[in-house]
């Protein structure tokens, strides 16, 4: 039996070294600029556009941990009805409704604003939910 091992090209490794040392110098250039506020720093002072916004979501959350790519490889184009539209879908009714309010608050978190709204106790619930949904064994458990 074939042993199955990873072997990169000169020029993958050329595409891999270039990516992290445009990451380096970007971090590097970045690092001097620093946020004066937490809210610099973890919404970006509440100056993201649309299109960066979204951008971000799909790519770090919709995109790599949900494993998209690799059912568009396998299923084709109806992944993008079964795994796309409805986020989509509700995307542009958050950012034509919701996101102009939400934006006006002082909150940084569904839990902060649980809280602000509901109480203690729901920003309890939103906050466990919330640290649920971002370990890592949802994510294991759906391979």
């Amino acid at each position: 039996m074939p042993s199955k091992t990873l072997s990169l090209h000169f020029l993958d490794w050329l595409v891999i070294g270039v990516y992290f040392l445009v990451v380096l110098v970007l971090g590097i250039y970045h690092a001097g600029r620093k946020g004066k506020t937490d809210e610099d720093f973890l919404i970006a002072g509440r100056r993201l556009s649309l299109i960066p916004f979204v951008a971000t979501l799909v790519s770090t959350f919709y995109g790599g941990i949900l494993g998209i790519g690799e059912f568009v490889y396998r299923y084709g184009i109806v992944s993008w009805i079964t795994q796309g539209l409805f986020y989509y879908i509700f995307a542009a009714v958050y950012a034509l409704f919701l996101s102009c309010k939400i934006r006006q608050k002082i909150q940084f978190t569904l839990p902060d604003q649980l809280y602000e709204s509901y109480g203690k106790k729901a920003g309890l619930v939103g906050s466990v939910f919330t640290f649920l949904m971002v370990t890592p064994a949802p994510y294991v458990l759906m391979i």
